[in-house]
């Protein structure tokens, strides 16, 4: 089993599965420095002929921040929030999990064509670099969200939807997720489980 951490949530993934932190890769940093906003997702698996994409948004303890990061806007715009005592732009979750998975696709597609990476970063990439393998995404999104007015159950759905809305143009991805640490069950559940460190 393979025990992978980010931030105080531990996923540690089956025997048998290739997983890697995809975003402290070598090549993930050397797209990010040469890509204008270059994006990933936080982590990689492989599970028979598909590739999984994990982007992980734990808000607990900072709920009331979440609330522009949840709302689906139409096209590119991103929402004001307030962070370190400043207002700052951030995308809605739907952008932004799109964009880090169109990034990571581009990314492991250079890197099947790439001639000269080093012995450490081809091993890690190794399992992933597959013909024609099927996608999934998922968004892990941890915390105590939603209201009277809408649950945190339709607000994950409607993300979901969202992203998918995004992506279908382009790309077939058969399986678009959007889960959190009590609702990753069936095949999730047989590839990973997660845990949470004590929280400060």
């Amino acid at each position: 089993m393979k025990e992978l951490k980010e931030g105080d949530l531990r996923f540690t993934f089956s025997d048998g599965i290739p997983a890697l932190k995809y975003d402290e890769t070598r090549h993930f940093q050397a797209f990010k420095d040469s890509i204008v906003e270059g994006k990933g997702v936080d982590l990689l698996f492989l599970k028979d002929d598909t590739i999984g994409l994990v982007e992980i948004k734990d808000f607990s303890g900072s709920e009331s921040q979440a609330s522009v990061r949840y709302r689906i806007r139409k096209g590119l715009r991103a929402g004001i929030v307030m962070k370190d005592g400043y207002l700052v732009e951030e995308d809605s979750l739907d952008i932004e999990v799109s964009q880090k998975a169109a990034h990571t696709l581009a990314l492991l597609y250079g890197v099947a064509t790439y001639p000269k990476y080093s012995k450490e970063s081809a091993e890690e990439f190794e399992p992933f670099l597959i013909t024609r393998p099927k996608i999934q995404v998922i968004l892990f999104l941890e915390g105590n969200l939603g209201s009277d007015a809408r649950s945190k159950k339709m607000i994950m759905k409607n993300l979901q939807d969202a992203i998918k809305k995004r992506m279908e143009n382009w790309i077939y991805i058969p399986k678009i997720q959007v889960v959190d640490s009590q609702t990753y069950t069936g095949d999730l559940a047989s590839i990973f489980t997660v845990r949470t460190d004590q929280r400060s």
